[in-house]
């Protein structure tokens, strides 16, 4: 569950601009996206049960600009400085080619 990591993030309001109420189920949905078949893929990074930060990928924009993917990612306070971010931005241009985009377009924390 990212619940803890993505709600501490997004109550401190200095990085994602989601409203600091927002419910855990409003929250999964905003991170992963709507419905049985989500439409954007997102990952977590564990050591053993330790939640390190978690990052979704998805189309930058409908129409013309879907080749290009957007991507965001959030890093656990305690592990930052461990190189997570840099692990999940390695392993989501992996991704963004093997889903079939052309290029990335990222935000970060």
């Amino acid at each position: 569950m990212i619940w803890p990591v993505w709600h501490e993030i997004v109550a401190a309001g200095d990085t994602f601009a989601y409203d600091p109420d927002t419910s855990l189920d409003q929250g999964e949905r905003m991170w992963f996206g709507f419905g049985p078949h989500r439409r954007r893929p997102g990952w977590r990074s564990r050591d053993d049960d330790e939640l390190l930060g978690t990052y979704h990928l998805g189309p930058n924009h409908g129409g013309p600009g879907s080749h290009i993917a957007n991507a965001s990612y959030m890093v656990a306070p305690p592990a930052r400085g461990r190189g997570v971010g840099r692990a999940m931005v390695e392993h989501s241009l992996e991704r963004t080619a093997d889903l079939g985009y052309e290029g990335l377009q990222f935000n970060a924390v």
